[in-house]
């Protein structure tokens, strides 16, 4: 009866947590980059940009 959906749920669950096993965990640390991070200074001698204008409103016509 509810013998198989539980069954199903449990098998599930157990491939599941193979993704996410942690006893071998020195594998990420081989393969990354262990030099510093490069951070991208900003230029402060050149002043900040103009916003742009904002555009002329259309002439409105009046028909009366």
């Amino acid at each position: 009866m509810r013998l198989i959906p539980m069954l199903a749920i449990v098998a599930s669950l157990t491939l599941l947590g193979g993704c996410f096993d942690r006893d071998n965990d020195d594998h990420a640390t081989q393969n990354s980059d262990q030099s510093k991070s490069s951070v991208q200074m900003q230029n402060t001698d050149k002043p900040a940009p103009q916003p742009a204008p904002d555009p002329e409103p259309m002439p409105r016509e009046e028909n009366r």
